[in-house]
């Protein structure tokens, strides 16, 4: 009897250490599912960092492109408006030359005693033209600024170029629609209505060799060959032509070589 107790207890503790092997194996496996399951989740996790990044660096690419596009664009925009405006130019060289040689004898700009080199007004001690009033600010007492001077000009992508004349500004608009008055008295020998190059301008010839040209503007009151007196208004401010903003681009030129204005007329 003591044997069939003695073995009986010692199958109850083996049947008890089995059962507690059991659990700990239990245990184990679900453990070892546990960090089976954190794995693939982690992995889950990198795959979609990953995939997020791949998305990231193509949309860059795709953006990186579109600027790239739109620069060239740009560019394109750029060389075509200064395309534009050198044919503009061109044009206006081309009337001046064969306006002054008419005038002159097949001379388009002739050598003249050093007394009368500038026979509309001379300069003063600083080199300036603008004392008395032999020449008239364009557009009268409305508010204004110089938002582009006569001289080289940075244009970004295109680089620097040679700015012919002077960009008067009102800001915000304000000077759209503004009276253009003529700076001298003459007649008008181009009046064009265009909408590139300068839009809508008008060239008057003041004689002896001096003209000056009112370019984007709205709408223009005169025809070539008309006469016209200092101060009568030939135009309204606009932003026609390759203009970013309603602003008056005004020019001096002497034999149709640009001068720079701001030594002609002063700004009240």
């Amino acid at each position: 009897m003591e044997t069939l107790e003695s073995t009986k207890e010692l199958l109850e503790k083996d049947k008890k250490e089995l059962k507690e092997n059991k659990s700990e194996l239990s245990d184990s496996k679900k453990a070892k599912e546990e960090k089976q399951s954190d794995y693939k989740d982690k992995m889950k996790q990198q795959e979609k960092v990953l995939k997020d990044l791949e998305k990231q660096q193509s949309d860059v690419k795709k953006l990186l492109s579109s600027l790239d596009q739109s620069s060239k664009t740009y560019q394109n925009y750029i060389s075509n408006l200064e395309a534009e405006k050198k044919a503009a130019d061109a044009e206006i060289n081309q009337i001046l030359s064969e306006y002054y040689a008419n005038q002159n004898g097949g001379t388009t700009k002739p050598t003249l005693p050093a007394q009368n080199a500038n026979p509309v007004t001379k300069p003063d001690s600083n080199g300036s033209y603008n004392s008395g009033d032999s020449w008239a600010w364009p557009l009268g007492s409305a508010a204004c600024y110089i938002s582009s001077p006569y001289g080289n000009r940075d244009a970004s992508i295109s680089g620097w170029s040679f700015h012919g004349g002077v960009d008067i500004a009102g800001g915000s608009g304000k000077l759209h629609g503004k009276p253009v008055y003529a700076t001298r008295g003459g007649t008008v020998i181009t009046a064009v209505t265009s909408d590139s190059g300068y839009g809508i301008y008008v060239l008057i010839d003041h004689g002896g060799g001096y003209s000056s040209l009112y370019a984007h503007m709205s709408v223009r009151y005169v025809n070539v060959g008309d006469t016209v007196q200092k101060g009568q208004m030939i135009g309204r401010v606009g932003s026609t032509g390759n203009s970013t903003g309603a602003h008056l681009h005004f020019e001096i030129r002497y034999y149709g070589e640009k001068q720079d204005p701001m030594k002609y007329v002063k700004k009240p």
